[in-house]
């Protein structure tokens, strides 16, 4: 059990670790949880963590594509 929350523990510090905050304008949705944005003219593609989505040839995924 001490591992398991050790192992936890470690896993959440090294998630907000390497977390960022990126702001720019969203240029394409390539899926529910895939995004391009738009930032000082470089576009940069960002997978959204945490986010679930289908992939668009999957049940729902032309709907996960909509804003």
């Amino acid at each position: 059990m001490r591992k398991i929350l050790i192992f936890t523990v470690i896993l959440v510090v090294t998630t907000i670790t390497f977390s960022l905050t990126i702001q720019g304008k969203v240029i394409k949705v390539a899926d529910g949880d895939t995004i391009t944005i738009l930032k000082n003219d470089e576009k940069i593609r960002v997978r959204l963590c945490g986010i679930d989505a289908p992939e668009k040839k999957q049940k729902y995924g032309l709907k996960s594509l909509e804003m």
